[in-house]
């Protein structure tokens, strides 16, 4: 009688977490003045804006792999 309940947990507890969903979300937007990174996994929730007004492509790069590195979202 014992099995069988564990047996029935077990079954619920591994079907629950292949429910789990693990999104993954990523928006930048780069309009020339400011930078725009959204950031969405779990219970991160990450959106803010940089000027980038006078950053080089290479420098906007560099900072958007920091800010995803820093959140977890390594390569994203």
């Amino acid at each position: 009688m014992i099995k069988n309940y564990f047996k029935i947990i077990c079954a619920l507890v591994l079907g629950l977490s292949a429910c789990h969903k693990n999104d993954v979300s990523i928006k930048v937007s780069d309009n020339g003045k400011t930078m725009r990174i959204q950031a969405r996994k779990d219970t991160i929730d990450y959106d803010r804006e940089f000027d980038v007004q006078r950053m080089s492509n290479s420098q906007k790069n560099k900072l958007k792999a920091h800010v995803l590195d820093s959140l977890g979202f390594n390569g994203k």
